[in-house]
């Protein structure tokens, strides 16, 4: 049974880390609010410029459709819905850097686009 969360829930945060803890991970199928979660699809539908994906880093960067064949957009926090989207995301960093113990200082997120036969190589 998967650790699920209710949607009343959803932004008690204890909550949240309590059903990690209890199996190690946690499903959160309606975690944004519906106007959010729609904002942020329109944009990925309409408004993102999603290009090639790539590997790598800097001078490493490549593409390469042997490894992953997806398109995506890097979140700039330009949007008023990647903002809320954003800041979200550092509340629940926050919240399992105090209650786990962790050191996470960054994290990072994208509009990917997948379309038939795409794929991200597991890494």
């Amino acid at each position: 049974m998967p650790a699920s969360v209710q949607t009343s829930d959803l932004l008690n945060f204890d909550t949240i880390i309590d059903a990690f803890y209890a199996q190690g991970w946690v499903w959160l199928p309606e975690f944004l609010r519906p106007e959010l979660n729609s904002a942020l699809l329109h944009e990925a539908q309409y408004e993102a410029e999603l290009t090639p994906a790539g590997i790598g880093r800097q001078n490493d960067f490549q593409l390469n459709q042997q490894i992953r064949r997806d398109a995506t957009q890097w979140f700039d926090g330009q949007s008023s819905a990647q903002q809320q989207y954003l800041a979200l995301m550092a509340q629940l960093q926050q919240v399992f850097n105090r209650r786990c113990f962790l050191g996470l200082f960054d994290f990072e997120c994208h509009f990917a686009r997948y379309r038939s036969g795409d794929y991200y190589q597991k890494h």
